[in-house]
């Protein structure tokens, strides 16, 4: 999977799971109405030093091989507005819900933090916001050209 389509299906459950807009991070557009959420991948890598598999793909001209490893995504996830940290224990209480996490296959939640009051001062006025983290786990199999296959006809000569 790609951190595209990892950032597209986690922003979609967590979207499902609390109920209100949420976007990405350093988008440069206008802030949606309050409350909304913003969303930003801080920190992705494998869960593990070695793959756990190899893949091969062979197609006309190219081998490929494929590790297969298990990797994690970490999100920072801010809600702006009032009872922030009510909507981001929707998330918390959706970990415990097997039928809520459904939506989010193939990938897994692994891990998400306590949640804190962020309320900052912004353009000389408060600005409520509660976060948190969530990571994410599933499956990569990025790929690589081993070996190129070259078809030769041969040439036969008579001695």
């Amino acid at each position: 999977m790609t951190e595209a389509e990892v950032l597209d299906a986690t922003r979609n459950w967590i979207a499902t799971t609390t109920g209100i807009e949420w976007i990405d991070s350093y988008q440069g557009a206008p802030p949606p109405a309050e409350p909304y959420g913003v969303i930003n991948l801080t920190m992705d890598d494998a869960l593990n030093d070695h793959p756990r598999d190899m893949d091969y793909v062979e197609d006309d001209a190219t081998i490929s091989q494929l590790p297969v490893r298990d990797w994690y995504w970490r999100f920072q996830l801010d809600v702006y507005g009032g009872e922030g940290k009510t909507i981001l224990r929707k998330v918390k209480t959706a970990a415990d819900v097997q039928t809520a996490m459904e939506s989010l296959l193939p990938l897994q939640l692994a891990e998400v933090s306590r949640i804190a009051d962020a309320t900052e001062i912004l353009n000389a006025e408060f600005q409520n916001r509660a976060n948190m983290t969530v990571e994410v786990r599933g499956v990569v199999r990025d790929g690589l050209v081993i070996s190129v296959i070259e078809e030769q006809q041969p040439e036969l000569s008579r001695l």
